[in-house]
């Protein structure tokens, strides 16, 4: 998964993490990574320009039971609900 998808989703602490490490690596990686660096550094910046108009909600992570008959526990109770 590129980290490009992965920014929507990310909190505003792991936002700023990113934003730190692409300034990092777009002063002193290869010119190659200069360049990935700086191309995130914009979708970053975008990202936090649009947190101040809409705030980050959280997405709720749900794991999936391991076993088939907890999947099928779960799905019988969210049928239900």
């Amino acid at each position: 998964m590129k980290i490009v998808s992965m920014l929507p989703g990310l909190d505003d602490k792991a936002l700023e993490t990113v934003l730190e490490n692409a300034r990092r690596v777009a002063d002193k990686g290869t010119p190659m990574q200069q360049e990935q660096a700086g191309e995130l550094l914009a979708l970053v910046e975008a990202e936090q320009e649009r947190r101040k108009v809409t705030p980050f909600k959280p997405t709720v992570v749900v794991n999936a039971p391991a076993t088939k008959t907890a999947r099928r526990k779960v799905a019988r109770k969210a049928a239900a609900a």
